[in-house]
């Protein structure tokens, strides 16, 4: 009984980012000249939680539709354009296209190339997603190695640990 509490307890907790992330999203769509990044980034958002909750074939759909978003306006950042590539390509492996994955992680590493400013956590998730797609340990590690003094990059962290114990990588 207390252990079907806590489940429906979870649940609520994971519905309700994502009814934060869909009011955010009806907000944004009148509020704001920067439309098409800001709904980007909360496509991109939205494609994260749902990755994490398993619904990639929901999550793979709003990541394409960020990535869409973003390729489309040739205002929106740089690191609008690598989150939504990273999130897009984890979408594509978790869905059993590596190929489209490894294409959209090569352009999101083009992409942090060529920031002005490095963007560690972005990065970091890159190679991971690319130590995933590839079985490469490696790349693994040295994802976790760019983030180990970060605080603010904890979901990353423990995602990436959890690659890491795992015996099998590969996507």
């Amino acid at each position: 009984e207390i252990s079907a509490c806590l489940v429906g307890s979870e649940m609520c907790i994971r519905d309700r980012a994502l009814t934060a992330v869909d009011e955010t999203l009806t907000l944004e769509r009148s509020a704001t000249p920067r439309v098409p990044q800001v709904r980007a980034e909360m496509l991109t958002l939205r494609a994260d939680i749902l990755l994490r909750l398993g619904r990639t074939a929901d999550a793979l759909d709003a990541a394409q539709r960020g990535q869409a978003l973003v390729e489309g306006d040739e205002n929106t950042r740089g690191d609008t354009r690598a989150q939504a590539l990273i999130v897009l390509a984890s979408a594509q492996r978790r869905n059993g296209n590596k190929a489209a994955a490894r294409t959209s992680l090569q352009s999101a590493i083009r992409v942090l190339d060529g920031l002005p400013v490095d963007r560690t956590d972005a990065r970091a998730r890159a190679w991971m997603e690319e130590g995933l797609l590839l079985g490469d340990r490696t790349r693994l590690q040295q994802a976790a190695d760019a983030l180990s003094e970060d605080p603010v990059n904890a979901a990353i962290r423990a995602d990436l640990e959890a690659a890491l114990a795992s015996a099998t990588i590969a996507g």
